[in-house]
């Protein structure tokens, strides 16, 4: 957990930061290894993980070789996954509900269904390989919203007030006020 103090001030520290983007990675590699698994099980309606798709797209098979596709195109989403997380993070780590969260995957999935989808081919939001790949790319914008979630309470969460006095451990002040 973030130090306290760090938590129940509006201002962002050095420390913060760096446990967004750690959060960033873990979240970029946990869906990484679902999205793998999924295209491996057959169970996804992508061809290929998004990633990889925009990476063949950016640099084109002459430039990367197909062996580095799914390498590069992983590097890609660790980026912009952990980019996505820290903003979150700086933007509402003192409010850590489902709304922030699920806000943002969904303002992702938008951004995401109308700029690096169609360029890759798929069509508006993955509409143009079917309402299955649709579907998929929302669902794992969901699930990504849920770990940011989960990820922003554990790492941001206030420390819990003292039985005794009502206070939190923390300079002493009540739970909940912020300095």
């Amino acid at each position: 957990m973030v130090k306290a103090s760090a938590a129940l001030t509006g201002r962002t520290s050095v420390p913060d930061l760096v446990v967004a983007g750690i959060l960033g990675i873990g979240i970029s590699l946990s869906l990484s290894a679902l999205m793998l698994v999924s295209k491996m099980q057959h169970v996804g309606a992508l061809p290929v993980p998004l990633g990889v798709a925009f990476a063949a797209h950016l640099f084109g098979p002459a430039t990367l070789a197909k062996s580095a596709l799914l390498p590069v195109g992983l590097l890609l989403h660790l980026g912009y996954v952990s980019t996505a997380t820290v903003i979150a993070a700086v933007m509402f780590r003192r409010r850590l509900g489902a709304v922030a969260a699920f806000g943002t995957a969904l303002g992702l999935w938008v951004l995401a269904g109308v700029s690096v989808v169609p360029y890759v081919g798929w069509g508006l939001f993955g509409f143009g390989l079917g309402v299955g790949a649709g579907v998929n790319l929302l669902a794992i914008h969901l699930l990504y919203g849920a770990f940011l979630w989960a990820g922003l309470w554990v790492a941001f969460r206030r420390p819990a007030a003292s039985p005794v006095s009502g206070r939190s451990p923390v300079a002493g002040s009540p739970v909940g006020v912020s300095r």
